[in-house]
Parts: structure tokens; sequence; C-alpha cells
């Protein structure tokens, strides 16, 4: 089959920002590179071109090698999936029982994301972030958001307790376990690990975030994260790790199958998330795929085995990979692909409005757009299309809606691949609200933190100081009795935890004592009243 590339240069031009930051695109088709490119500039400042040998921080696709090595070392006898994380490392001893490498692998553990924890330790999106502050968060965390094996949460808690534990069975740091046991057996010879992003790359390669003015910017990024992240790879060492699932050279020769075979959750449903790989049917195409994200960097790789087809994209610059890589996927099947069709769904009165499930503490927004309604849940966005009154399908199906207008409306949300059924009620802010009854300091004795709730006119800010520094107060928004919102605009990694949700709670006498944080990463962080109330 002959390629268009000048069809492959429009779609990744579409995607490349004013400014100058670029990009660098791949594919393998049967076993052939048969299109290697780079766009743009990998600094800006200097000039430097974005290039297939540009070093590139890979982020969260890191995962797959960090479960590549989890499964060397349970093939020699080293560790076992079954195993709980305590067996090797015994300052987790707080972690539930049930908790297996297995969960961890598989984001079903139930363990909080601790990058998003970080943000109510007071870690502003440019503090300084090193593996002493991670210690400090993981080995306190005790409470699971669900039962492990229940469902899916997206934590890289999950996967930087894997390094660890990866470090004790090899008796070697992660970087160099990688080094001995991947990149040298696979001739990745510009890969390494390089945990600090602070630590400048080798040919200057910076990644870009946009201001508030929408100008490109030099990210300031100052975290160290290893197994969750902290590989840097260029498109031809990556395209070496790619040849790698055609013709497994390391281990067994059904190593790399292992990876993305298939797994089930606690009740025997398909878990779609396998060891660091998401497998998902999009257009009737089988994808393995994970995207990597710091600010600053974004990437996604995606393989299509049954069509022996892979696309790499990475940008330097925070534009989402999934459309242009999906888009490059698309072009190369060509006709092999068949777009789900499907009318915007139209705004029916009394469907629009802020959700609440009491249950988990977390809200959703449906509300209207130009292409008909989206619902904005757990940092996503998703476009619904109507299926039958009142009953809507997110792109993919990747989720369904179904809203029971009335005097008292509810959004049954379901997300099949992630084994999650939520209730969430229609909300409103009373109208007799009083901000001096949430006025004060709470404090969280699990990460040593203080929230502090102060009046600002008729309403009230959030601010958080901790280990991490002290954060700028941020504006709550009410959306129910006792609950109340705030943005997450920009994170230490890269993708906000979407919206936080305080809901504060009251003792017999009425009066608040305490504050239940949480979002779709990191559920139910208690904060305990520790001063009186305020007046109001």
């Amino acid at each position: 089959m002959t390629l268009n590339l000048q069809n492959i240069d429009e779609i990744v031009a579409r995607a490349l920002p004013e400014g100058g930051a670029g990009a660098a695109v791949a594919v393998r088709r049967n076993g052939e590179t048969v299109f290697k490119k780079g766009y743009g500039a990998a600094n800006v400042e200097t000039g430097a071109p974005f290039t297939p040998d540009t070093a590139f921080r890979i982020c969260s696709v890191s995962k797959q090698f960090t479960c590549l090595l989890a499964l060397l070392a349970e093939e020699r006898g080293l560790l076992s999936f079954d195993d709980h994380p305590k067996r090797y490392l015994r300052d987790l001893s707080g972690l539930p029982e049930d908790v297996t490498l297995r969960h961890l692998a598989t984001n079903q553990s139930g363990v909080k994301d601790y990058w998003c924890l970080a943000m109510l330790a007071g870690a502003k999106a440019e503090s300084r972030f090193r593996r002493a502050d991670a210690d400090h968060i993981v080995h306190r965390m005790a409470e699971l958001d669900f039962s492990p094996g229940a469902r899916f949460a997206y934590s890289n808690t999950n996967f930087a307790i894997l390094g660890w534990v990866l470090e004790t069975v090899f008796d070697a740091p992660y970087a160099d376990i990688l080094q001995r046991e991947i990149f040298a057996p696979l001739d990745m010879t510009s890969t390494f690990v390089g945990a600090v992003t602070s630590e400048p790359l080798p040919g200057g390669a910076t990644g870009y975030e946009f201001n508030a003015e929408g100008d490109l910017t030099p990210a300031i990024v100052d975290i160290e994260w290893e197994g969750d992240a902290g590989i840097v790879s260029t498109l031809n060492d990556l395209l070496k790790w790619e040849a790698n699932f055609e013709d497994n050279r390391i281990g067994p020769a059904d190593l790399t199958a292992r990876l993305t075979a298939d797994h089930a959750y606690g009740d025997g449903g398909n878990a779609p998330y396998r060891y660091g790989v998401r497998a998902a049917v999009r257009n009737g195409v089988l994808g393995h795929s994970h995207t990597g994200a710091l600010r600053g960097w974004r990437m996604m790789r995606l393989r299509a085995p049954e069509e022996n087809t892979s696309v790499i994209v990475l940008f330097n610059h925070l534009t989402a990979p999934e459309k242009t890589t999906f888009a490059i996927l698309d072009h190369v099947l060509q006709n092999k692909t068949q777009p789900v069709t499907g009318a915007p769904a139209p705004a029916p009165d009394g469907v629009a409005g802020r959700y609440f499930d009491a249950e988990a503490g977390l809200s959703a927004l449906i509300e209207p757009s130009d292409n008909g309604l989206t619902l904005s849940c757990g940092g996503r966005t998703f476009s619904l299309r109507q299926t039958e009154t009142n009953v809507f399908v997110a792109e993919n199906d990747a989720a369904s809606v179904r809203v029971e207008t009335g005097a008292s409306p509810i959004l049954q949300f379901t997300a099949p691949s992630e084994n999650v059924s939520a209730t969430f009620r229609k909300s409103a802010p009373p109208s007799d609200m009083h901000p001096g009854d949430y006025v004060g300091a709470y404090t969280c004795r699990d990460f040593d933190s203080v929230m502090t709730i102060t009046a600002a006119g008729a309403g009230l800010t959030v601010r958080f100081e901790g280990r991490l520094g002290a954060a700028a107060a941020i504006p709550l928004n009410p959306v129910d009795k006792d609950v109340f919102i705030f943005p997450c605009l920009r994170a230490l990694d890269q993708a906000p935890p979407g919206e936080f949700t305080i809901v504060f709670e009251r003792n017999e006498s009425g009066v608040v004592s305490q504050a239940v944080i949480g979002c779709w990463l990191a559920r139910h962080t208690i904060f305990n009243r520790t001063d009186a109330p305020g007046g109001g």
C-alpha cells in the first residue's frame, strides 16, 4: 500500500500551535517504518529543530516499561503479581491486605493518585517535588477509594509503588534495571531515565505550555518521578520499542503478549486496562495504546495488533495527541475504519446543569455546546449523542448517560470499560448559605496539611499549606447544601484532576466540624476543623 505522505503532513499541521513548537511522528506497518518525520522546533528560543533523534519525555508511556520489568521479575521468580506490595516494602504496612501487585499494574487497586493529593499539601504547579515527598504521601495512605478489583481508576501511585518494588527485588536502582533489562537489549542507545524534570535534556529540547494570553511559554516543572513516568527517549528509539511488539526480543517469546493480555475485574467483567496499556476498539479496529503527559510534553503510542500497524505522535506542547494519532491511523488503514455516526445530542429541557453524587462526593456537569451537549466529569469532557429520549452516549461508547427529568432530576452515569456506575442528583446552591459557617482552619493529619477557608466578599476562598508549600487562595463555588467545588487549573505533573469537591459535614449541634475533599482520582480525604467556628 502506498501512503499519501502529504496527507499525514496536513494532519500534523492542524495540531501545531503558533509560535514554533513542534512534533515528531512515525508509522510502522507490517514490520517496517513507513513514515518518520519531525516538525517545527524542539527549542523555540534556539531554533533547534524537532527531529526523530530529539530527546523527549515520554511520561506515562513509561508505565508499560515498568510492567514489562515486573513480568521479567515474575518470570525469574523474583515476585508474583498476586503478592501484596508490603511483602517487598515493609513501610507500606498501612495499605489494606487485599491490594496486590496485579491491582497496581492494572489500575484496579483503589489507591489514591499522589499527584492529586500533592495539590492538597500546598503544592503550586511549579513546586519542587522529590521522591521523599512521594514517600511522605504514599506511605501514609491507608484508606482506598474502592475495593481492589472492583473498578478502574487511573492512579500514578500504583506504578510508583511498583517501581519501588522492582528496585527491591532486583536490588538495583530503577534506572539501572531498565538500562540492563530493556534499553541495552533493544539497542535503545538514546533512552534513559531522566527522573528529575528540571534537568535539561540532551540537545536542549523544551516543553511549552500556554500562558493566560494564549502564547507559548516554556513550562517550569521541577518534579521527580519513576515507575509511573520518568523515561526520556527519541522517536527513533521508540520505534525499536515498537518493533519489539512485532518480534519479541526480551525474555520469553510471549512476554510482550502478556503485557497486552486480557484482564478482568473482580466480578468477571472485561477490564480494558492491561499492564500499562489500554485496549479499546475504535471504529471497528482494536488498539493497544497509552498517552504520556507532563506540562509541556504530550505523546501517544498506539498499536493496532490485528492490522500490524503502529502510530507514535510526540508534541513538545500541550496539544492533546489523540485526535492526531487516530486521524493518522484512519488515513493509514483507509477503508478499514468505519466511523460511528450519530446526530449531535439536542438539549432537552431540564437536562443541562450541575449534578452531585453524594456517595462518592463528586460532581458532574452537563451543558450545551455547538454540537449539542457535553458531559464534564473526572477531568474529562465527553461529547454526547442522543440514542433515545433522555439517553445519551459518549464518543466511542466510552460512557452512557440517562437523565430522569422532573422535580428532582437524576443522572445515571455508566462507564462499562471502567466498571463504573454512579447516580448523580441535580444540585443547586442554597439561597440561605451562611459563609461564616465554614470559615476557619482544617487539618489533614495524614499529610500534615492545613486548609484555610476565608470569607471573600459574599463568597469563600480555600487555601492549602503543607509540606509542599503554601498555595494561592482559590474561590469556592457552592453547588449544593454544604457542598462546594474549586478548580485545579494547573498541577505538578500535567493534567489537572478536574474539579475538587469539598463536602462540609456538621456535628450533632449543626456546627461544621470537618470537610471531605475529593476528585475523581483521589476521593474522601478528610480535613478536621481545628479552630472555633466562625460567625455569620
